[in-house]
């Protein structure tokens, strides 16, 4: 696995995105942007699974909106920076921690629980990439290092 720096591109993807991710916690009467956090990002993900009209908006959509969401609200909060990274796998967007070389992938989260409709809670994933415990970090994610 490698990683680099986001670039301006990447920037913008991600600015663009949270922003859009905005509009759908308004659409589904989440939360104000001042009011940002885990829970509201989960809030307007199960708003938009129970959400049954044709005009919903698209999963991919979703995953990019609130998986872009999730990671601002991640970098906001210091406790992470966004990368690159390309693994065997291809090469998709993530958030370094500040003080370990975990990676967590904000839009494989999102993504995991439009598609199953379970996955760990976005409030606890956040909570335990923030306190740097690796066993429940990997436990709750999935993901090893």
């Amino acid at each position: 696995m490698t990683t680099r720096p986001i670039n301006d591109d990447d920037r913008a993807f991600i600015t663009s995105h949270a922003q859009a991710g905005l509009r759908l916690l308004a659409h589904y009467g989440v939360a104000e942007p001042q009011q940002l956090s885990p829970a509201k990002v989960a809030g307007a993900l199960d708003a938009w699974r129970s959400d049954n009209e044709a005009s919903r908006p698209v999963e991919l959509e979703v995953i990019r909106s609130l998986g872009c969401l999730l990671g601002f609200y991640i970098e906001k909060a210091g406790l992470g920076s966004w990368v690159m990274v390309t693994d065997t796998f291809g090469t998709t967007l993530g958030i370094t921690h500040l003080r370990t070389n975990w990676v967590l992938y904000p839009l494989d989260v999102v993504s995991k629980r439009t598609k199953t409709g379970s996955g760990a809670d976005l409030v606890s994933i956040v909570d335990v990439f923030a306190d740097g415990d690796l066993q429940k970090f990997e436990s709750q994610t999935g993901a090893s290092q």
